[in-house]
């Protein structure tokens, strides 16, 4: 997991190395990020995206999968 700032613009990056259906990000920007999924095969993923708070998105999958999410405003 990888929080960064480019120009200016903060951003985080969450990898998901167990299979899950459910992925909690707790991603610390303080705001509902915009969230893209990729699979381990580079394959975009669509999935429910909730936010219980400015600081955490939880991901919710219809079956166990790995990847990344990139979490942006």
């Amino acid at each position: 997991m990888e929080s960064i700032t480019v120009g200016g613009i903060p951003s985080y990056t969450y990898h998901q190395t167990v299979p899950a259906a459910t992925w909690t990000i707790n991603h610390h920007l303080g705001l509902m990020p915009n969230v893209l999924l990729v699979d381990d095969n580079g394959n975009h993923m669509i999935a429910e995206i909730q936010y219980p708070s400015d600081q955490t998105a939880v991901v919710l999958h219809s079956q166990p999968y790995t990847g990344t999410a990139y979490l942006r405003p």
